[in-house]
């Protein structure tokens, strides 16, 4: 893969993770993942929507 503007990682958290038909048996994957970005963005106030125009979520 390559990139034509400079790269760089600003944060990393993990998703949590529970076991099958646990806790978080009724909350989508969707669901558990936008509230991971809301967090990254409550974070750190400089970041801007409008900065990220990729991301890469491998499992």
């Amino acid at each position: 893969m390559s990139f034509k503007n400079p790269v760089g990682i600003i944060a990393a958290n993990r998703l949590p993770i529970g076991k099958i038909n646990g806790f978080y048996k009724k909350i989508s994957p969707e669901t558990l993942y936008q509230n991971l970005i809301k967090q990254q963005f409550n974070k750190n106030p400089l970041l801007k929507k409008a900065d990220i125009d990729f991301y890469f979520w491998e499992m």
